[in-house]
């Protein structure tokens, strides 16, 4: 960014600074980013929103947050509501790595055997009575893993923070979206004064996690202190004519205007770098729509020159024909009236040689 910063600070011509921006100075607001997280980002003037999909942190899904894989847990009763007689048949439900088979009166099976379990069968269980649905759930506690219905359920061991306590990749869908709330936060902060942090904020109902609903998260954009953009005219026309003026406008193409001020690409997780990306993107994405607008302007004032040049041409060629003697027309019209001035001086000397004869005869 201090090559940038140089460039803009010394590139002039005539005289005149063009990159450096003009008098005064102006807010711009950055764009906003979606840190590399799934969903849809809707960029306005001073907002963005950022939108998961309905379901996306539903417990069993995997989400990926500042380039680590989460897999969102459950809490025991959404397990154990996983565990339920089918209406017709039976139905196969996995606890903990064993098996099972319930059918629609509730009856517990061995995987694949025709012989109802009592509840002495089941792990720490005991009576003669038949197993039933509930006594399966009880199966269920911290750490245990539910499969059933096409769905897995990993139950938090402990978790008070959101995070299980074996395994930090489980994680509850609040705590998944504070995460990304913190990531959202850190790639949004790119470029902007230290006076004028984005805020971001969670609109939703309660603020907690509804798997019914998107989950939207709203940015409040940063802004940066830039000077304002450098603008002149161009007269292009030889009347007096305010309609025979180019406007120019170039903005201030350093790194505070572009994005990338103070930017850093080395942290101890590699996440700034994946920001930098969105950030360098954004400040190609102006130099590119400043090269458009000066494109523009080149193409209108090369038109204006091409457009004179067929004036002076025109002009130099009226002028060449009042001026300029036609060499070869005077050339021809001078042998003309030469070989017309010899074939008189001709027949004349002929016609007195005549006379002469005549005079000489009478003699």
């Amino acid at each position: 960014t201090t090559e940038i910063d140089r460039v803009a600070e010394t590139t002039k011509f005539n005289e005149t600074y063009l990159l450096k921006g003009g008098d005064g100075t102006k807010n711009v607001t950055m764009k906003g980013h979606d840190a590399g997280l799934k969903g849809t980002l809707i960029d306005s003037a001073t907002e963005a929103t950022f939108t998961i999909d309905e379901g996306a942190l539903d417990y069993g899904k995997k989400v990926t947050i500042g380039g680590k894989e989460y897999t969102i847990g459950a809490a025991e009763n959404d397990a154990k509501g996983l565990i339920k007689a089918p209406a017709d048949g039976k139905t196969s439900v996995t606890i903990d790595g064993a098996s099972y088979d319930i059918d629609k009166d509730g009856k517990i099976y061995k995987s694949g055997s025709a012989t109802a379990l009592k509840k002495k069968d089941l792990p720490g269980g005991n009576g003669d009575d038949a197993a039933d649905v509930a006594a399966l759930q009880g199966l269920v506690k911290e750490g245990s893993t539910v499969v059933a219905g096409g769905k897995t359920a990993y139950v938090l061991n402990g978790g008070d923070d959101g995070i299980d306590d074996n395994d930090s990749s489980v994680i509850t869908a609040d705590k998944a979206i504070e995460l990304m709330k913190n990531e959202l936060l850190a790639a949004n902060k790119i470029g902007v004064d230290a006076d004028s942090d984005p805020e971001v904020a969670v609109a939703t109902q309660n603020g907690d996690y509804d798997a019914s609903a998107p989950y939207t998260f709203t940015i409040t954009k940063g802004n940066a202190k830039v000077a304002d953009r450098l603008s002149f005219n161009l007269h292009v026309g030889s009347d007096a004519d305010m309609t025979n003026k180019i406007n120019v406008n170039i903005e201030t193409m350093n790194a505070a205007y572009l994005g990338i001020k103070d930017l850093n690409v080395a942290d101890g997780t590699g996440n700034a770098a994946t920001y930098a990306i969105d950030a360098i993107a954004d400040a190609v994405a102006k130099v590119s729509e400043q090269r458009s607008a000066l494109g523009a302007v080149q193409n209108r004032l090369e038109h204006t020159i091409d457009n004179l040049d067929n004036v002076v041409e025109n002009t130099t060629s009226a002028e060449s024909r009042i001026r300029d003697t036609d060499m070869a027309e005077e050339m021809v019209a001078y042998s003309k009236n030469n070989i017309l001035q010899q074939a008189g001086q001709s027949m004349l000397a002929q016609a007195n040689q005549a006379n002469q004869g005549v005079l000489s005869l009478l003699q």
